[in-house]
């Protein structure tokens, strides 16, 4: 066992090292390097205190180091899969109730319902908001010879970005067709980024609401180059699919670096890094951020568009009562609850986050994005570029 002086010191490190990167986040630019070299100075000391803490104790008499070893793995290797299987269990659980005590009305505000990634649909319509809303589910397959979503599995949310944009864009064109009304779209996840990406190529889309639930605040933030190629991030990807493989093994998900939908993602960073904050015309916005992604997503200094924070995880959200009360107060335009508590912690706990945080790669560097000029390309760039996409008119 390490000396408790060690324990301290990696404490006290944790927290020093939070609260220097929660500083450099909001600082200005010219306050950023006295900041990261007071932290310098304090690591160089913490690292002076444990490394006198660790020679200075006894020697013990039996290292246990193998059996200790193996006590670890399975801790996390059994808890990690209990965990998931747990999840898992209760989010099956809870989609199943709230699809036994619902049915579908004859008519109403036609909403498309998107889940995120890794869902599964057998065909059911059932409803998710209170209300008089005409739903209908978004299929990740496609839709049938009738024009109807069909059932999908949890691989079906593995296509590619552009695949699942222009199946969007056919869904959302029958669902119109057929009610003769414009249709609200409320997408969580994965399904946030499908359809910013299609109502962002597609200004005529005949969309006037857009509500996203966890959105991805900014996807491909880093790089890693195809199977077999060079270029930024090789490691990082050959460590993905060592990750992959063993999630495989005790979880449920089952994909690799290479799946089409990450593929497309990490190749087009230019088009979708920064996608969140743009406008859409004729389009009225919100998005709910989950307090539980504080810790993963870096600091949105400007989302750019009317958003809340409400207390759940990532993926959470189209299960949650609270939130479906909130959708529909907005899709009938009411006015929303106050979430201004959970926003305030939600910032302290994002910029207290941004030191643990993988840094984005700019897109100058990289050779793979074409290295555009400047910080992100501006909404008009990335709206055309989408458009050449969904249009067929460039790879996806």
């Amino acid at each position: 066992m390490p000396p408790l002086r060690t324990v301290g010191w990696i404490g006290l490190c944790f927290v020093v090292l939070s609260i220097d990167g929660a500083l450099l986040s909001v600082s200005p630019p010219l306050f950023r390097l006295p900041i990261a070299a007071v932290a310098g100075l304090f690591n160089a000391w913490a690292w002076f205190g444990i490394v006198h803490a660790v020679a200075g104790r006894p020697a013990p008499r039996f290292i246990p180091a193998p059996a200790g070893l193996v006590a670890v793995i399975v801790i996390v290797v059994g808890g990690a899969a209990i965990g998931f299987e747990t999840v898992t269990s209760r989010a099956r659980l809870s989609h199943a109730a709230h699809a036994v005590v619902t049915k579908k009305p004859a008519s109403g505000k036609p909403v498309l319902i998107v889940s995120g990634f890794g869902t599964h649909w057998n065909g059911e319509e059932t409803r998710r908001l209170p209300g008089a809303f005409d739903e209908r589910r978004f299929s990740y397959k496609g839709v049938g010879g009738d024009a109807q979503p069909l059932p999908y599995g949890e691989n079906d949310t593995h296509r590619s970005l552009v695949e699942l944009a222009r199946a969007m864009g056919a869904q959302v064109d029958a669902f119109h067709a057929s009610t003769g009304r414009p249709v609200s779209i409320v997408a969580e996840s994965e399904g946030s980024l499908v359809a910013k990406a299609y109502l962002a190529a597609t200004p005529t889309a005949p969309v006037n609401e857009l509500v996203m639930l966890s959105p991805l605040v900014t996807p491909a933030r880093v790089y890693y180059p195809p199977d077999g190629h060079e270029g930024w991030g090789v490691a990082a990807g050959a460590e993905l699919k060592g990750l992959t493989a063993g999630l495989k093994v005790i979880s449920p998900i089952d994909l690799t670096p290479d799946t089409p939908l990450l593929r497309s993602i990490a190749d087009n960073a230019p088009a979708v890094r920064d996608l969140l904050t743009c406008p859409l015309p004729g389009v009225q916005q919100l998005a709910l951020f989950p307090l539980a992604d504080a810790v993963a997503s870096p600091h949105p200094t400007e989302v750019g568009i009317p958003a809340s924070v409400v207390p759940a995880f990532h993926g959470g959200l189209l299960s949650s009562g609270a939130v479906h009360k909130t959708i529909a107060l907005r899709l009938d335009g009411g006015k929303l609850p106050e979430y201004d508590v959970w926003s305030s912690v939600e910032r302290v706990v994002r910029v207290a986050s941004s030191a643990w945080q993988v840094p984005p790669l700019p897109l100058s560097l990289n050779p793979a994005w074409g290295r555009p000029p400047g910080r992100s390309p501006s909404c008009a760039s990335m709206a055309a570029v989408l458009q050449q996409w969904v249009d067929g008119s460039a790879p996806g």
